[in-house]
């Protein structure tokens, strides 16, 4: 069979298994390796009438070594191949040469080609009868490994927003049914997959259990690792994943026009490429570049993940940016109620979705483990009274530091642990001096051993300054110390954290002489504080409520536009 085609450039291009020959490397312009073909088989055959809908149901390919290769891409014709030869990608090509040993100086050998990967790059439609097309179930068992979760969900939705008691202040969500079809998502996040353990990781997470979704991947190292920028040339790949795929796009620090053209490629192509339902964006040009969001209205629902955001009244200049993205967007999810405000100012489909926590598996952990235990597996002398900053967004002016400094140096038993990674750090060991006892920094440790660190805590501890964007913000930490029992002692007293009255939250200005006053009379303390009630932010719940809106935003988008929501879009102008 000739009619479909193998093309291992463009494979290793999108999955990043194969290391070009020397002379490709060398050479400044030289030809394509020439594409294999493929065998005939009778799995596989080019597709007719069935096309339309068959594309869809085969979803994803496996390749030899294990990795999943998306085949929903179709042949458009003989033009597109001009452009994509003139542009520098490979074409689909009939009848190509096999060499089994011997090559020419550009060519690959069957022989090399053997150990990697295998897929289908296009299928050129022939006028073929619809009894001769294969068993759709025959050529679909492999995409149960990416699926295998949606047909088992079922849950009943609650009315979130009622459960949250935090509704939005504009718009309202229509039911949604327990038997909508699974949504194609394209998310592109506000920080790196995987880097602790984001808001991103855990709706993801949670939502790749019932949608299909694509994750735009991208990479910040820190600047002592700026190398790794060169690595990631040959190394950060797309992925297509039983959970979850990523859309490998490459950056670079401090090059925003760069950034923001190769974000912008890779979204135009992969909405060219697949039906995705909805895009959500979390705005953050300083790490993406700039979406070119004004370019994408009208062509597919977009959803505006807000929630790294400053004051706009106050640094107008800085959040033009956000203003752009709130605007342009069918609907907002607002991690503060003070973001809250200000995009209902510009979008009336701005709704109140929060930061939460894993509460199961805190709860679970805390039931099992003591506060004695946890300090001693830490090697902290376990009548200690722990102070703990975990995640490390702290204040530079390090006021806590000295807090628990004067603390030590009145005989208290008092350790302050810091676990994360902070460029601070090295001033911290250095305003410690010789009382190292007292100060414990840990350094990065992940996200699934850091409950420990949580557990031996006895207050942890929020210190920041008087600053717009902190006001504007949901910490993570607060709720995640909450849910082990934990008290936390705040400064200053954050408007986001004053607004949610959670009983477990104390506050004090942001010095070390009221810092230190208040950790003291939280050690002398006769009773602890009440528990929080903290249901409403349980991440599965927060994931229900993202659910809705997502689901809300494309019903409206799909009545409002005269095609289907999530057509593919071509190029963007």
């Amino acid at each position: 069979m000739s009619a479909m085609m193998l093309d291992v450039t463009h494979l290793g291009a999108q999955v990043g298994g194969w290391e070009p020959a020397p002379e490709l490397i060398i050479d400044r312009s030289p030809a394509r390796c020439v594409a294999q073909p493929v065998e005939d088989d009778t799995g596989v055959r080019p597709l007719a009438k069935g096309e339309e809908r068959l594309p869809p149901e085969i979803g994803t390919g496996i390749a030899v070594d294990g990795d999943m290769i998306d085949v929903r891409e179709r042949n458009s014709g003989r033009l597109q191949a001009i452009f994509d030869g003139e542009f520098g990608e490979p074409r689909p090509m009939l009848r190509a040469p096999k060499p089994l040993l011997f090559r020419g100086r550009q060519q690959r050998t069957i022989a090399q080609d053997a150990s990697r990967r295998v897929g289908v790059v296009s299928v050129k439609t022939k006028d073929i009868q619809e009894a001769d097309l294969p068993n759709t179930a025959t050529l679909t068992s492999h995409e149960h490994v990416l699926d295998s979760a949606l047909s088992s969900v079922g849950r009943s939705r609650e009315a979130t927003e009622n459960s949250l008691g935090i509704g939005p202040m504009a718009g309202a969500l229509a039911p949604a049914s327990n038997a909508s079809r699974p949504m194609n998502i394209l998310w592109l996040p506000h920080a790196p997959l995987r880097t602790g353990r984001t808001r991103s990781d855990h709706l993801i997470e949670r939502l790749a259990s019932r949608h299909r979704i694509t994750v735009v991947s991208f990479r910040a190292h820190a600047r002592a690792n700026a190398w790794r920028y060169f690595s990631d040339l040959f190394s950060h790949r797309s992925r297509y994943g039983a959970t979850h795929s990523e859309l490998a796009v490459l950056r670079f620090p401090r090059t925003t026009l760069l950034n923001g053209w190769l974000l912008n490629r890779a979204v135009r192509r992969e909405l060219g490429r697949v039906r995705h339902d909805i895009l959500v964006v979390a705005p953050a040009p300083y790490l993406t570049g700039y979406l070119d969001i004004d370019a994408l209205r009208g062509r597919i629902p977009i959803v505006c993940d807000y929630l790294d955001g400053g004051d706009w009244t106050e640094t107008p200049e800085v959040t033009e940016f956000e203003r752009r993205y709130v605007a342009a967007a069918d609907a907002v999810m607002c991690v503060s109620k003070g973001l809250l405000r200000q995009a209902s100012s510009l979008n009336p489909r701005s709704f109140y979705v929060p930061n939460g926590v894993e509460l199961d598996r805190y709860r679970r952990f805390r039931a099992s483990h003591s506060s004695r235990e946890c300090k001693a597996r830490l090697g902290i002398d376990p009548d200690a009274f722990v102070v703990s900053i975990i995640g490390m967004t702290c204040s530079p002016r390090l006021y806590f530091v000295d807090a628990i400094l004067e603390l030590a140096s009145k005989g208290r038993n008092v350790v302050l642990l810091l676990v994360g990674e902070s460029p601070l750090l090295k001033e911290i060991k250095a305003r410690a001096g010789g009382a190292s006892h007292a100060v414990r920094i840990v350094g990065a440790i992940p996200y699934a051993e850091i409950l420990p660190y949580f557990m031996a805590t006895d207050l942890g501890l929020s210190a920041v300054d008087e600053h717009p964007y902190y006001h504007f913000q949901s910490p993570l930490k607060i709720f995640e110390y909450g849910a082990l029992g934990k008290p936390v002692l705040a400064s200053p007293r954050v408007e986001e954290v004053v607004e949610m009255a959670l009983s477990h939250v104390q506050f004090c200005e942001a010095d070390a002489d009221s810092l230190a006053r208040h950790i003291d009379r939280a050690m002398t303390a006769a009773t602890p504080l009440p528990e929080p009630d903290l249901d409403r932010y349980d991440w599965d719940r927060i994931a229900l409520t993202v659910e809705e809106i997502l689901m809300d935003t494309v019903r409206r988008y799909s009545a409002q536009t005269p095609r289907s929501a999530g057509t593919a879009i071509g190029r963007m102008p």
